[in-house]
């Protein structure tokens, strides 16, 4: 304690030098807390499952034909659940995909999955009210129910706690009526941001083709089975099914990969580590920064310290005594640098694209605070080591003569000091090299060949399902693609349009033989 009350006594005494560190500080503190936050509430925290380390996303793969992940076909499904052993359970879904919530106001947008009866149940979370899928809804066209979120049932239900067994319109594929049957608990959403799922059997794919790849796969592994032992068996079983069932299509080996880095992806990952691995170059550049700055406070108090050696205090005794400075002057670099990191985490939030994965779980918590105490201390151990060790052990005989300057550190001092600056340059260097080539790889990215001419190329999506247009195949609705053609036709008329056009948006060029919800125009001028 009187190390402490000592400590602020110095700082309080040279208010500028203290300003000047607690800001040099809490700049690379604060980046680092923001960043760790971000690293923890993507990659590190777990996912809100019940042993959600056993938990996979299993995919067809041929490394032969450069296809890593393929979505599953639902004959290769079944034929992976009817003879593995290594999973205690499979599960599936298609989706999310955006679809019309039909309310007497008209259409909403919605984010809806098909999901087999096992999804839920698999992961372990049970509906807050009402029931999931039974086994039977399963099938082609079996009962029409439906499981809506808890978000879903607050915003266009009012929380009603009778919502189960109402019905509710959707405009998918087709217009149909679905009873519900529960609602899933509060920020359940799975898979992506899902808000209502409906059974499988009522998805409208072809269940039966062996090359159609639609089926997204989980699994739960069995305790005691490791991941290569999964990844071995469901090798082997796809081998047979590809033997069994030539020219289908069938893909030559399954990847099996956990959830969590299946969430998170092998790319975000390295991004979010690089970019971690600079803040921290920032803050060891900050630390030699104060370093420096003590070691040139320290010189002017060489009497004092000699002094202190002199009445029969230890070494240990003074370095204790200056690194209780430096820990002091980190911890409020910590405490500013957590103000800043708490308007970082937002700045990032807000300007990440809106495929990184787990954003809403990025918070400033107890974790990322406890992660701000620690760094502050190690902080100030890092930069206060050096002008303790140098200092406490002085040249008693020469620091106490009279007329000794007390600003010059010694020889020394001096090769600490140019040690790190040398360091700092260094640091530097590198966090420039590799800004450099970020902007080389953007710069070669703005003017990679596209292979076409984008300039003066102006793109639109339509979505017509907002306007009560629905599927083709029901002859006394209105076709979109007629609509289409007159909008393009009239495009094509107006002063300075060269030319026009516009795709399919579902359904991959009309290959699929699914209705046309909304198109992709272009026209260059």
């Amino acid at each position: 304690m009187n190390d402490l009350k000592f400590a602020c006594r110095q700082l309080l005494k040279n208010p500028g030098f203290t300003a000047v560190a607690v800001l040099t500080l809490a700049l690379g503190i604060g980046a680092n807390t923001a960043l760790f936050s971000v690293v923890n509430g993507v990659l590190l925290r777990p996912l809100p499952f019940h042993e959600h380390d056993r938990l996979v996303t299993l995919w067809e793969s041929s490394p032969a034909q450069g296809v890593d992940q393929q979505n599953v076909s639902p004959p290769n499904f079944a034929d992976w659940q009817a003879q593995s052993s290594a999973f205690e359970e499979m599960a599936f879904w298609t989706g999310p995909n955006d679809f019309n919530f039909v309310t007497q106001d008209g259409p909403e947008k919605v984010r809806e999955s098909y999901a087999s009866s096992s999804l839920f149940r698999m992961l372990r979370v049970e509906p807050q009210l009402g029931r999931g899928f039974l086994a039977g809804e399963d099938r082609e066209k079996g009962p029409q129910t439906a499981v809506i979120s808890h978000r879903l049932w607050q915003e266009r239900f009012g929380g009603n706690p009778e919502v189960v067994g109402q019905s509710l319109t959707v405009d998918t594929y087709y217009r149909r009526t679905y009873t519900i049957v529960g609602v899933m608990p509060p920020g359940f959403q799975f898979p992506g941001d899902t808000e209502l799922w409906l059974p499988a059997g009522w998805n409208g794919l072809p269940l039966n083709r062996r090359g159609g790849h639609w089926l997204n796969v989980l699994a739960r592994l069995k305790p005691g089975v490791t991941l290569a032992q999964a990844k071995a068996e469901m090798n082997a079983i796809q081998a047979r099914v590809a033997q069994q069932n030539p020219g289908a299509g069938v893909a030559s080996e399954v990847s099996v990969v956990p959830l969590l880095q299946q969430t998170v992806g092998r790319n975000m990952r390295t991004a979010l580590l690089v970019l971690w691995g600079v803040v921290v170059g920032v803050l060891l550049i900050a630390c030699a920064n104060v370093a420096n700055l003590m070691l040139a406070r320290a010189a002017s108090r060489q009497k004092e310290i000699a002094l202190r050696l002199a009445l029969g205090a230890g070494r240990w005794r003074v370095m204790r005594q200056l690194l209780t400075e430096s820990i002091l002057l980190a911890l409020l670099g910590g405490g500013v640098g957590t103000l800043l990191s708490y308007w970082g985490v937002k700045v990032f939030v807000a300007a990440s694209p809106a495929n990184v994965p787990r954003l809403a779980e990025v918070s400033l918590d107890g974790a990322a605070l406890c992660f701000t105490v620690v760094t502050a201390v190690l902080t100030g151990i890092i930069f206060g080591l050096a002008p303790a060790w140098q200092f406490s052990r002085a040249d008693l005989n020469e620091k106490l003569k009279e007329g000794t300057r007390s600003a010059s550190a010694g020889t020394a001092a001096g090769r600490t000091r140019s040690l790190l600056v040398v360091a700092e340059v260094a640091l530097a260097a590198v966090l420039l090299v590799g800004a450099g080539l970020m902007l080389q790889s953007f710069a070669k990215l703005l003017t990679t060949d596209r292979g076409f001419r984008a300039e003066h190329l102006l793109t639109v999506e339509l979505d017509f399902s907002v306007a009560g247009f629905t599927s083709w195949v029901h002859p006394t609705e209105t076709r979109p693609q007629v609509r289409l053609r007159e909008l393009m036709d009239r495009v094509r008329q107006l002063p300075g349009v060269e030319s026009a056009d516009s795709g399919c948006g579902c359904c991959a060029g009309g290959i699929s033989p699914r209705p046309t919800y909304w198109g992709r125009q272009a026209w260059r001028l």
